[in-house]
Formats: C-alpha cells, sequence, structure tokens
C-alpha cells in the first residue's frame, strides 16, 4: 500500500515538477496594490459613488476624506 502512495503521488506530481523545469508558473499572481475607491454601503444597496481614496495595503482608516 505504501509503494502504491509513492508511486501515486510521483504520477500526480509529475507534471508540476516539469513545469518547474520549463521556467511556467503553476498560478498567475496579480497584484492588487495601488489607490482603491471605496465608499460606505450595505447588503441592501450599491453605493451611488466611491468619493474616498484608500492605499492598499492599508487600512479604511486611511482613506481621503476620511469617514465618519
Amino acid at each position: 500500500m505504501i509503494k502504491m502512495s509513492c508511486l501515486l503521488a510521483s504520477i500526480l506530481c509529475l507534471p508540476l515538477s516539469l513545469m518547474a523545469e520549463a521556467g511556467a508558473s503553476p498560478r498567475t499572481v496579480l497584484s492588487l496594490d495601488g489607490t482603491w475607491q471605496i465608499a460606505e454601503g450595505n447588503m441592501e444597496s450599491v453605493p451611488a459613488s466611491f468619493d474616498h481614496n484608500v492605499p492598499v495595503p492599508g487600512l479604511v482608516t486611511l482613506a481621503q476624506p476620511a469617514f465618519d
């Protein structure tokens, strides 16, 4: 049973090792850093406008203009 598990693990990992050797990444990395426009809202409605800017990564307390 252990030999079968090792064989199965080797077969499943083979495509990943081939991609790594070829320099390909198994996933795409997308940076979300920057300035985001945000607004206060709720689950029942979408904000009419996004009047506050906040740096990402950052906290909502850094928003300009500040929230009340």
